[in-house]
């Protein structure tokens, strides 16, 4: 069986000039084949014509095992990325919070002279646990309330004016006590 260069090249020698066939886009796939058409016969704007003896040059004088490499070169998956790299161990968790206590003098209810009311509140303890106020200079339990979902708790105690207080609170439920505070109603 004849070559298709050995059967066009009367026909090429007839008519005096190439043939020409437009092809409506490039070899896709074959970049490497391209790229040598392309360096035959360039147009302006990256664009390039063929002439089927050029493509018929060009085939020939490209080994086949490069179209072989172009076509695996540009069909490779991508690079794989890598999974989160480690950086070091895990951070530990926070600290919880400290637990707190403070006092505010409440006005708002004037009473008697003779005792005077303030709120006690503070944070950092289980949520929901019962908050023990204790007064260290007594020993005595001066209030029992509830932490809310937070931690936080706030009550409202009348103290009798010039009582000295030592005050800090501790939680029932995680046992968790509060540095102490000190006034003097």
């Amino acid at each position: 069986m004849p070559s298709v260069r050995a059967a066009l090249d009367p026909l090429i020698t007839a008519l005096g000039q190439p043939l020409n066939y437009w092809v409506p886009s490039s070899f896709s796939g074959l970049p490497i084949i391209n790229q040598k058409l392309a360096a035959l016969h360039p147009l302006a704007g990256g664009s390039f014509f063929i002439t089927l003896r050029g493509l018929m040059d060009v085939v020939q004088a490209t080994p086949a095992h490069d179209v072989v490499n172009a076509l695996a070169q540009e069909h490779q998956p991508p690079p794989k990325q890598p999974a989160n790299p480690p950086h070091g161990p895990p951070n530990p968790p926070p600290p919880p919070a400290q637990p707190t206590i403070g006092y505010q003098f409440d006005g708002s209810d004037p009473g008697d002279a003779a005792a005077n009311d303030y709120t006690i509140a503070g944070s950092g303890f289980v949520a929901n646990e019962i908050v023990d106020i204790i007064d260290s200079l007594t020993g005595a339990g001066i209030a029992a309330v509830s932490a809310n979902g937070l931690g936080q708790y706030s009550t409202v105690q009348a103290f009798n004016t010039g009582t000295s207080l030592k005050l800090f609170a501790r939680g029932e439920k995680s046992g968790r006590v509060s540095k102490t505070i000190s006034f003097v109603a």
